[in-house]
């Protein structure tokens, strides 16, 4: 231990960067300290990690905390910029003009201080200090007829950058944190045409300043990353484009590129490529960012890495695999639908001609085409700490969910409330609820989730999957054992889709596998529910006292559902999150009881069964 405190420290000793010997030196004493913690207590080394985490993000605050830092010095423009996102809300960016910032779930009127209002959030303070509300004040200005209305946006803009760059000249944990950091130094590099102009010579070259300092400052501030965070590959991302940008020398901009394929092949594997958590809307943001790298390469007429681009390429049919019928994404795991129009462009833009996969077994997720049907099923198998080694994303349990829509309309959704803007995100809403099983079209027993939440449990869903095609007909078959260590039951689903998609049958198995499991839990009734989350543009009607649905999507032929089995079949409300604001929506919710279902069937099999067909009105097969 003591031989790498001094070999670490000596080595920036000699280079003559004292303050980083300093910060070197008391990150390798944490990160020994945590190991040799970990190797003498061996229970909890999840628990150690994040203490190692933290110490070292505090050892390297006291750093950034010196009276000098940002030492950086350099005030040249940069020589690139990367394109500036298209969109914005245009209602949003007037609205901002008008005083009135709705970010981060809490809507203030006229904040003052503009960065420190008393009533802000944590989710407030980031949106404020990234800039992310660039994009709706530039788009704002740019559809407005009015000249008055446009010099006003400029100068709305370039008052709050010269304010922020002098008021937040030194390192505080709001404003210079990694993520937000990334945010503001992207917003900054692709709206600086637009904003730029109406700064002073003097305001330009504190700008300039800053935002070298901020490009250098991410550099270190990434390092202090967990291995498999979102933000480490994030910043990276930052780093390598302002490194194009400023045309940083070669040493620093090779550095970059290492560090950046590094993360590429950690986060997104070789194979299959997708992105670690499969949020399909981080699948697009990554690819968007990956490609906006390889353009400045071509600009300043140099080879990207190989690692960039072979990443770039592996992540084309994952993120074909991730649209639905209509062409946006599917909202497994929180994810938003996202623009047709934007995922189509990105597609054209990579130029890579590949097919979507219609089985991923790494990353859990079915994909069923049957001619105008199409089916996703999640038959992920969250693993046991899963926050800890994969940089804190938490696990969904959406084991056996599924997603099902028609031509271009969607039938079948999950909730996706993490996708929801946060603005429109009430700030009482648990994470807990966005991930559980409740929330996904799926069968859940006694309200409880497939899998544990907690990132310490060690409670999940093991998945076995058989997929078989017999006369044009697509079989999918899917059991686990989420809810044996409660119950004592195993849960098989399956699904058989018709060669031309207008019938869709399921079935779904609760099957006893552990007998006094079963019996401690059943004596005083043991209720299972079974969710179909219908889309915001789907209505739905009841018929035949109940046993019979029509859903019904806005001016086309629609869906008419069938149940049965020992169970009532209800609507009740839903919500949705997938198109960027929570929206209320419906949903099918059959009920029951194994007990009462195991009395009605008069059997003594262990095995209780619920059946269900989803039939177009305008079926083509009958």
């Amino acid at each position: 231990m003591a031989s790498r405190f001094k070999r670490t420290t000596c080595l920036f000793a000699r280079a003559g960067f004292f303050p980083l010997s300093l910060v070197s030196l008391s990150i390798s004493f944490s990160r020994s300290l945590s190991n040799s913690l970990r190797r003498r207590a061996g229970a909890a080394p999840g628990a150690l990690a994040r203490a190692r985490e933290t110490l070292s993000t505090a050892c390297a605050s006291l750093f950034f905390l010196l009276p000098f830092y940002p030492w950086e010095r350099r005030s040249s423009a940069p020589a690139l910029l990367p394109s500036p996102p298209r969109g914005g809300d245009r209602v949003a960016g007037k609205e901002i003009l008008q005083g009135v910032c709705a970010w981060g779930g809490v809507r203030i009127f006229h904040p003052y201080p503009f960065w420190h209002p008393a009533s802000a959030s944590a989710r407030w303070l980031e949106a404020c200090h990234g800039f992310v509300w660039l994009d709706d004040v530039r788009a704002y200005a740019t559809a407005a007829p009015d000249t008055a209305a446009k010099l006003q946006a400029v100068r709305f803009v370039a008052e709050r950058i010269v304010d922020w760059l002098v008021s937040h000249r030194r390192w505080s944990w709001e404003a210079w944190r990694a993520s937000t950091v990334a945010k503001r130094l992207t917003k900054w590099l692709q709206h600086y045409d637009w904003f730029a102009p109406a700064l002073s010579e003097e305001q330009r070259r504190l700008l300039h300043r800053a935002l070298y300092a901020h490009s250098r400052h991410l550099c270190r501030a990434t390092r202090l990353q967990p291995r498999f965070a979102l933000e480490r590959l994030t910043g990276l991302l930052v780093c390598a484009t302002a490194a194009l940008c400023f045309r940083d020398n070669r040493v620093h901009r090779q550095a970059c590129e290492r560090r950046l394929c590094r993360c590429l092949e950690e986060q997104v594997p070789r194979g299959e490529g997708f992105w670690y958590g499969r949020k399909a809307c981080v699948q697009q943001d990554i690819m968007e960012a990956l490609l906006q790298v390889k353009r400045l390469y071509a600009l300043v007429q140099l080879l990207p890495p190989e690692g960039l681009l072979a990443a770039l390429d592996r992540m084309v049919p994952a993120l074909m695999m991730l649209r639905c019928g209509d062409g946006a994404l599917t909202t497994f795991d929180g994810s938003g639908e996202g623009s047709v129009a934007g995922v189509a462009r990105l597609l054209a833009a990579v130029q890579v001609r590949a097919r979507p996969p219609l089985s991923a077994s790494g990353a859990g997720l079915e994909r069923v085409v049957a001619q105008k049907a199409l089916m996703l099923v999640d038959a992920s198998s969250p693993r046991r700490s899963h926050a800890q080694h994969k940089g804190g994303e938490m696990p969904y349990a959406s084991t056996s969910a599924f997603e099902f829509s028609y031509e271009k309309d969607r039938i079948v959704v999950s909730c996706a409330l993490e996708a929801a803007d946060s603005a429109h995100l009430p700030a009482r809403l648990p994470w807990r609820a966005a991930r559980s099983s409740a929330a996904h079209s799926m069968l859940t027993i006694a309200e409880r989730n497939v899998c544990s939440l907690h990132p310490f449990a060690t409670r999940r869903a093991r998945v076995s999957l058989a997929r078989s095609m017999q006369e044009g007909q697509t079989r999918l078959s899917l059991s686990h054992d989420g809810y044996r260590s409660l119950f004592g039951i195993v849960v098989s689903r399956e699904w058989h889709l018709s060669p031309v998609g207008t019938r869709l049958w399921g079935w779904e198995r609760m099957r006893v596998a552990d007998q006094r499991r079963f019996d401690n839990s059943v004596s005083q009734g043991l209720p299972f529910a079974l969710r179909f989350h219908l889309h915001p543009k789907v209505s739905v009607f009841l018929l035949r006292n109940g046993r019979e649905a029509v859903l019904k999507p806005e001016n086309r032929p629609g869906f008419r559902f069938r149940l049965q089995g020992a169970a009532s079949l209800s609507v009740v409300e839903s919500l949705y999150g997938g198109e960027g604001k929570l929206t209320l929506t419906k949903q099918l919710l059959v009920s029951g009881s194994i007990d009462k279902a195991r009395q009605a069937r008069d059997s003594s099999d262990d095995t209780f069964l619920l059946a269900w067909r989803l039939q177009h009105e305008v079926d083509e097969e009958a």
